[in-house]
């Protein structure tokens, strides 16, 4: 009897790991995202917001993808920076 419900508890925390594991929110499957386009996009709308975090590991991602093309530099530039004095 205690085996069984062993067993069943064992089955019943594997099966809500799987699911917990295939949840993922909508700015986790953007990071995944190869889509360049849109993920600069959302990175500037989370600046925005003042979401400076989430932003800024987007960012990150999108350099670390873009500065293996030809031109780093132009992408670094339009970065959405405030200027103070």
């Amino acid at each position: 009897m205690f085996r069984l419900r062993r067993i069943s508890l064992i089955g019943l925390t594997v099966s809500l790991l799987l699911i917990g594991q295939g949840c993922k929110s909508k700015f986790e499957k953007l990071r995944e995202s190869t889509d360049i386009a849109k993920k600069y996009q959302e990175a500037v709308k989370l600046y925005e917001k003042k979401d400076y975090t989430k932003a800024l590991i987007l960012f990150d991602d999108l350099v670390n993808v873009i500065a293996d093309g030809p031109k780093p530099r132009i992408f670094i530039t339009i970065l959405p920076i405030p200027i103070t004095n």
